[in-house]
């Protein structure tokens, strides 16, 4: 196999961009773009191998066994030990439900698949990417599906006297085109797809095309401003991009353009020679590959440990820990397997304990993240608070075709609307021996003439520009046998305009209210839920249903490692609960709707049943050591069923008797 001349400022700018990724992942606050690296990595990677690949057809040394045993060589050693900690780690200390969705991620880290794998769980109940110790393979998922591909292409074009740089060119304009599309309706998705973030990679084959056949590099002078510009651009790059900005698209050209520059100038440009070919930059450099791979897992279990963010000085701690096995990682296994000799053992051996340690995901996977274990046996209420399916039930399912869709019976008397904190009442009130059946369809706030949108990915949000109105009451019309309407939902952070979760945020972005009635324009987000909500009670009043509204139960806007201690499931319990003050002090908009809604609507039943989670100073996330959440605000099995065992009753009451007249269920606290 054909090699290039090695350069030390290309290690100097690797150091940048493994620097940017750790800065931003570590101290968010200080680099918010740091998330280029990654963009300034594809750069460097599509110029190296496409120098290797070509240089190689023209020597006529090329051979696919050369090109992918070394891809093994460079890969393999440090993955399959980042693979092989993070599954131990999880071994000891992850829950059932967190180990398997590891061991997911260890096969797609293994099979170069991560991308696709974490594309696949973005949505409303993904857990938050802060908690994901394998989410930064991603990146290498794209790379290796693109030289799964790229080789035999250049091959082609090279056996058929083709150009490498129109091919390049080519690839490159479509996958830019595709990105810039597909980054404003599905934002996410242009993230993770290889065909939107091929372009990146191709930059560096356009680039080592234009080099090969310039044969020497740029003048001092053009060498400079060829320097200058690719750093300018980089530093732009790092403080003009950030969180909100629609990347990668148009954005993304800042990075990829500048780390092009900056290799284009060559190693006798100013910049190159001094300052990224000094000792420490190469270092750095050399030692980057396993530094990105070591980093986030480190970090992300030092998230679950500390149960929240780490305090800056163990997020210093966990970079140099980073650093250290980052080079040892270096010194003890990748250089001794680079070296020549036992080629086809190593990269045998290499890909046998790949394999191996992807097996053991795909084993953890299926096997529901292997209960038999000391910390899941020790933890099985937790486990099954974790883990309720909210979504479908088969007979429900068939008939509408969308999730959820939950019912207990054929002829359901009681109909559950809202989103997801009207669902989490099913599962309590189905397995309730008092309660009347009951059917859950849809996720979406029901109201009246209210168009609900959100801010990313709005094709994929199952409320955005839905009809909700209609479905409902095709619904209704479906099962003349309901009598009770129950209303609920996450009023407060649709009120107060704010974001329900972090992944929440991260995959749609802002949640939006405009009015489909003409006399509501203008209205303020406030006003116009409320006007929504009581056109839908009105409506339901009007056929002589009784309606049932619950305030949002309890909540808390962290993860609930932080109040329950389970960052380490064995210690558990340890008090998992809140302040009532703290719950209480932001529900000023909520409880100015219900007021008005009551006002509005004398028949309107409301049942608070908070009551039965606080007593006057704390709110509680667990009793008599049940879990009563699953997640930060979605009650688990157990909390659902303490909400039952008093909403229940109620229900029974108001389907076998009259209409009911300004009834109120605020019961006395128990």
């Amino acid at each position: 196999m054909e090699s290039i001349a090695y350069r030390k400022d290309i290690d100097g700018l690797r150091a940048i961009a493994v620097l940017s990724v750790l800065m931003y992942h570590a101290f968010p606050a200080l680099l918010p773009a740091g998330f280029i690296g990654v963009d300034i990595f594809f750069v460097i990677s599509g110029y190296l191998i496409s120098s290797i690949i070509f240089k190689g057809l023209e020597a006529g040394t090329f051979t696919f066994a050369g090109f992918y045993g070394r891809r093994v060589k460079r890969i393999f050693p440090a993955l399959f030990l980042v693979l092989a900690f993070t599954y131990a780690v999880g071994w000891f200390f992850s829950l059932p439900d967190d180990f398997k969705r590891l061991g997911q991620h260890i096969a797609g880290g293994a099979g170069f698949a991560s991308n696709f794998v974490l594309l696949g769980e973005t949505g409303y109940f993904d857990t938050s990417a802060d908690l994901k110790p394998l989410l930064h393979l991603w990146s290498l998922g794209i790379e290796e599906q693109f030289y799964i591909f790229w080789p035999l292409l250049a091959y082609g074009v090279y056996r058929t006297k083709g150009r490498f740089w129109l091919l390049a060119a080519l690839i490159a304009i479509a996958s830019f085109g595709f990105d810039v599309h597909l980054t404003h309706s599905d934002a996410v998705s242009a993230f993770y797809l290889p065909h939107s973030r091929a372009w990146e990679l191709l930059v560096g084959a356009l680039l080592a095309c234009v080099m090969m056949r310039a044969r020497s590099f740029p003048t001092t002078l053009r060498a400079n401003a060829l320097s200058a510009a690719g750093i300018a651009l980089l530093i732009i790059a790092e403080f003009r991009i950030n969180g909100s900005s629609r990347f990668p698209g148009w954005w993304a050209l800042l990075p990829t353009v500048g780390a092009a520059l900056l290799i284009s100038a060559g190693p006798t440009a100013w910049l190159n020679r001094v300052v990224l070919s000094n000792r420490i930059a190469v270092l750095v450099g050399l030692i980057s590959f396993p530094l990105y791979l070591w980093h986030w897992p480190l970090l992300v279990f030092a998230r679950i440990g500390y149960a929240g963010t780490p305090p800056s000085v163990a997020r210093v701690g966990v970079v140099l820990v980073s650093l250290l096995l980052s080079w040892l990682t270096y010194r003890i296994v990748e250089m001794p397997i680079r070296r020549r000799g036992l080629v086809g053992l190593k990269v045998a051996s290499l890909c046998t304990l790949t394999l191996a340690i992807g097996y053991a995901g795909i084993n953890t996977y299926h096997r529901d993240g292997l209960e038999f274990r000391t910390v899941a046996r020790a933890n099985r209420d937790l486990t099954t608070a974790l883990n309720y399916n909210y979504w479908t039930s088969a007979n429900c399912t068939r008939r509408y075709a969308v999730e959820p869709c939950m019912m207990n019976s054929d002829h359901p008397e009681v109909m559950l609307l809202g989103d997801s904190h009207v669902n989490h009442f099913y599962p309590g009130l189905a397995a309730n021996p008092v309660s009347p059946k009951i059917i859950n369809v849809n996720t979406c706030l029901p109201l009246d003439g209210v168009k609900l949108s959100v801010a990313k990915n709005q094709a994929a949000y199952a409320c955005t520009n839905r009809d909700n109105f209609s479905f409902n009451r095709r619904v209704l019309e479906d099962y003349p046998s309901i009598k009770v309407i129950v209303i609920s939902g996450w009023w407060k952070e649709n009120l107060d305009g704010g974001n329900p979760t972090q992944a929440f945020k991260d995959t749609w972005g802002e949640i939006d209210f405009t009015s489909k009635i003409p006399s509501d324009a203008g209205l303020d987000r406030t006003e116009l839920i409320f006007r929504g909500l009581s056109r839908t009670i009105s409506y339901l009043e009007a056929r002589h249903l009784k309606v049932v509204f619950v305030p949002d139960t309890p909540y808390i806007e962290d993860d609930m490692r932080t109040y329950c201690a389970i960052g380490n499931p064995l210690r558990a319990y340890s008090d998992c609960s809140m302040s009532r003050s703290k719950f209480e002090a932001g529900l000023g908009s909520e409880n100015a709707m219900v007021n008005r809604l009551k006002q509005a609507h004398p028949d309107l039943i409301v049942f608070d049943a908070r009551q039965y989670f606080c007593d006057s100073d704390r709110c509680y996330l667990s009793r008599n050591h049940h879990f009563l959440y699953r997640n930060e605000n979605h009650l688990s099995v157990y909390g659902s069923a303490l909400v039952a065992q008093h909403l229940a009753p109620l229900l029974a009451t108001l389907v076998s008797s009259g209409p009911v007249k300004a009834v109120s269920a605020s019961l006395t606290r128990q």
